[in-house]
C-alpha cells in the first residue's frame, strides 16, 4: 500500500505529496487561486483554469474515432461514444434497468422515490 504521510487536517485524508495536499485543502477554504483573464471565473487547480480557457478559445483538441465530433474534454468523448455502442453502464438498484447516462439513472430513480 502507498504511503501517504501529509494528511488534511479537517476531514483526515492521506497525500503522498505537500502540494496535492495544497490543492485538496483549497476545498476546505474555498481558495480559487486561478482566475480566467476573460470571464473572471475562478478555480482551485490550475488546470481547471487551463482547461476551460478552451472554451473561449474553441479550442476543441478531443474527437470521436467514429463520427469525429470534438469536445474540449477528454470525458467528454468517452461519454459520447456510449451513443454510439450503446453502452449502458449505469444501473437502478431497485429495478435493475440500465443506462447510458448517470444523469439518466439519477431521473429514473426519482420515479420510485417520488
Amino acid at each position: 500500500m502507498k504511503q501517504k504521510p501529509f494528511e488534511c487536517h479537517v476531514c483526515k485524508k492521506g497525500f503522498s505529496t505537500k502540494g496535492n495536499l495544497k490543492v485538496h485543502l483549497r476545498l476546505h477554504t474555498g481558495e480559487k487561486p486561478f482566475s480566467c483573464n476573460i470571464c473572471k471565473k475562478a478555480f482551485s487547480v490550475k488546470a481547471k483554469l487551463k482547461t476551460h480557457l478552451r472554451r473561449h478559445a474553441g479550442e476543441k483538441p478531443f474527437a470521436c474515432v467514429i463520427c469525429n465530433k470534438a469536445f474540449t474534454l477528454k470525458t467528454y468523448v468517452k461519454t459520447h461514444l456510449r451513443t454510439h455502442t450503446r453502452e449502458k453502464p449505469f444501473s437502478c438498484d431497485l429495478c435493475n434497468k440500465v443506462f447510458s447516462y448517470k444523469s439518466s439513472l439519477n431521473t429514473h430513480v426519482r420515479v420510485h422515490t417520488r
